[in-house]
C-alpha cells in the first residue's frame, strides 16, 4: 500500500534508533519496506507477537518479542509494558 503522506526523511537517512514498536501488522501501523530499510540502525525490535521471521531475514540481530501480558527491559532506562485503558 502506498504512503498517503510525504515522509520528512527517508529510512536510509536515520542514523540510529533505540526501538521500533509495532503494535499490529496493519498498513496504518507497519511498513515492511521501512522496517527492512531500518535494519542497519537498530539491532533490537520490541514487538507484539507476529512476524519475527521477517526481521531475521532482513538482518536484524535477535529481534525480541514483547508478549501482550509481559514487561520487557530492552536497554538501560527503557521498559515497555501493556497498559489497559477503561472503555
Amino acid at each position: 500500500m502506498p504512503l498517503l503522506i510525504d515522509m520528512p526523511i527517508e529510512p536510509e537517512q536515520v542514523p540510529q534508533l533505540d526501538a521500533v514498536l509495532i503494535t499490529h501488522y496493519g498498513n496504518d501501523h507497519y511498513s515492511a519496506p521501512t522496517c527492512k530499510a531500518l535494519a542497519g540502525c537498530l539491532h533490537r525490535i520490541p514487538r507484539f507477537g507476529g512476524n519475527g521471521p521477517h526481521f531475521v531475514r532482513w538482518n536484524y540481530a535477535c529481534p525480541k518479542v514483547l508478549l501482550e501480558d509481559g514487561i520487557q527491559r530492552f536497554t538501560e532506562g527503557v521498559e515497555l509494558y501493556k497498559k489497559e485503558y477503561p472503555g
